[in-house]
């Protein structure tokens, strides 16, 4: 709302004396005035509503803080539109899933499915090239946990388990400069390579887990910003038959970039 006229409706008398308050208050209404140049902070009861054309920021321009679009005029809608850019964050965490069901598998023995949908292989590589929605462009994956449990009797030693993370060149080559985490045990898990294997330690009761759900969690600490010239493929390998389940991934985000 604009600050209220010095004179009625604006209008001043051709002939008047100037009193020191009607400079004062003429005075204060200036000092009020937004400061395009240098900026400045102004705590409003209300919000600020631009209307007629609107307002255009170039490339060096900024808006951050709380935005909240809120019903516009008329007909149009409320909306902020970009060109060939995409709002940021400081930083918000994000999550997706994706099920075996969308890749393929190899081995001896064919893939079922139980009532739930979840994969039951036996002797199997799953494997899932994840693109789309579910890799961001330019965020950080920061985990990617594997589910499965096995719905066999313990056995007598330890089998095949092994979890990967694939990243792949636009040939389709597997890029061994591009492994997600060094070659090191961390938090339970041995890595090597593009491979993560659960540090059981040959026991089989941990390696069963009785039967009950294992997260087998990935957590990369190199190469983890999702690059969309890439094509980053998921696999898991089992030896034994076991009912897996989704793939969860976790993001930091930085911006809204398209996915």
């Amino acid at each position: 709302m604009r600050r209220a006229h010095v004179m009625p409706a604006g209008v001043w008398p051709a002939k008047m004396g100037l009193s020191s308050r009607k400079l004062s208050h003429l005075d204060r209404n200036i000092s009020e005035l937004v400061n395009a140049d240098d900026g400045g902070l102004w705590t409003t009861t209300g919000p600020i509503c631009i209307g007629g054309k609107g307002m255009t920021l170039d490339a060096a321009c900024l808006i951050d803080g709380g935005i909240t679009t809120r019903p516009g005029y008329g007909a149009n809608d409320p909306k902020i539109e970009l060109v060939d850019q995409w709002p940021t964050f400081s930083s918000r965490t994000v999550s997706k899933s994706f099920a075996w069901s969308e890749g393929g598998a190899a081995g001896v023995a064919p893939i079922a499915t139980n009532a739930k949908g979840s994969q039951l292989p036996n002797g199997q590589t799953l494997s899932v090239v994840v693109d789309g929605h579910r890799m961001h462009d330019g965020a950080t994956l920061t985990k990617a946990t594997f589910s499965y449990r096995y719905t066999g009797a313990k056995p007598s030693v330890t089998n095949t388990e092994t979890a990967a993370i694939i990243r792949r060149t636009a040939a389709n080559i597997p890029d061994v400069t591009g492994y997600m985490h060094t070659n090191v045990t961390a938090s339970g898990v041995v890595y090597f390579n593009s491979t993560a294997t659960r540090d059981h330690g040959g026991s089989t009761d941990i390696f069963h887990n009785g039967g009950n759900v294992i997260n087998l969690e990935y957590v990369p600490n190199q190469n983890n910003v999702i690059d969309k010239t890439y094509a980053y493929e998921f696999r898991l390998i089992l030896g034994l038959p076991t009912e897996v389940f989704a793939v969860k991934l976790d993001y930091t985000i930085t911006s809204q970039r398209f996915e």
